[in-house]
């Protein structure tokens, strides 16, 4: 009987670590997605910014 609750104890304590173990895996994988996002939305402006100067710098006599 006290090895029974015991085992039943440490097998709760396991399956709580494990829901959170679970819980911090989504959060990183929702994090990532995040940061991939955010780093397509950089690479897309840096790239319009990039543009935009080369085609500024082609009026400005100077530039070349």
């Amino acid at each position: 009987e006290r090895q029974a609750k015991a085992a039943r104890a440490e097998m709760n304590e396991n399956m709580r670590l494990l829901r959170e173990r679970g819980e911090k895996i989504d959060e990183m994988s929702s994090k990532a997605a995040d940061l991939n996002l955010a780093a397509q939305d950089y690479k897309s402006m840096s790239k319009k910014l990039k543009e935009k100067l080369k085609q500024k710098s082609k009026w400005v006599p100077w530039s070349k």
